[in-house]
């Protein structure tokens, strides 16, 4: 398999599985998103990382002839989808662009429908995107729950890992794990209790541990950076 280059690319080498998935969640969700932004007619609204029109399409049709969606994005096969699929409504243009330099102004609305995660930069990228509204607009950003892909990512990023040789996770056995939780602040949790006691709870540990199927640790860190004015 090919390395596409940029976030475009890797969508536009994925378009085959990402248009299977349409039906089933990008355009329940888009609509779902565009209901939340509560459109009216004659809105101007802009739909960042819009792919094939999942959310602009019915952001389109919320506005109305009256209105305008701008749908951006830089996979530009799936903005031709899109594009497709839009049938020439006048009041839709698809443009294959960054959004994080998109230079329209004074909208009603935003939207970005799991596409906040993809930007370079999320802050700088979302602050981009805000200063876009006109005074008194709206952004709608709709992104994953915690833990809702795991159940799919999750084998997926060990399978590749383990062919690629290389993983950021952790094989666990049970003395790893009990330094881990024993080498916290979990620890305060066995404040009290005697030796026995505690041989218990790590014994139990373990069978919970064995039962689950836990044996790795998936390393993954969020690190948050804030500056201060001036």
């Amino acid at each position: 398999m090919t390395a596409p280059s940029g976030v475009g690319a890797v969508f536009d080498d994925a378009r085959a599985g990402f248009l299977t998935w349409s039906p089933l969640v990008w355009d329940p969700v888009g609509e779902a998103t565009v209901r939340a932004a509560a459109l009216s007619p004659g809105e101007r609204v802009l739909d960042a990382c819009c792919a094939a029109g999942s959310s602009a399409l019915p952001a389109a049709a919320a506005v109305g002839p009256s209105g305008h969606v701008d749908a951006v994005d830089l996979a530009g096969a799936l903005v031709a989808d899109g594009r497709g699929r839009a049938g020439g409504l006048p009041q839709l243009a698809f443009h294959t662009a960054d959004v994080t330099t998109w230079s329209g102004r004074a909208y009603h609305a935003v939207l970005c429908v799991f596409g906040v995660l993809l930007l370079p930069d999320m802050d700088a990228g979302g602050a981009h995107l805000a200063a876009l509204l006109r005074p008194g607009g709206r952004m709608a950003l709709t992104t994953w729950l915690r833990g809702s892909v795991e159940p799919l990512i999750g084998p997926f990023a060990q399978a590749v890992a383990a062919e690629r040789g290389a993983s950021d996770d952790v094989a666990l056995d049970e003395d790893l794990a009990w330094a881990f939780v024993t080498g916290a602040g979990t620890r305060a949790m066995l404040a009290g209790l005697d030796d026995a006691t505690v041989a218990r709870v790590r014994d139990r540990y373990a069978a919970a541990l064995a039962a689950a199927g836990t044996d790795t640790f998936h390393l993954r860190a969020l690190v948050g950076v804030g500056h201060t004015a001036g």
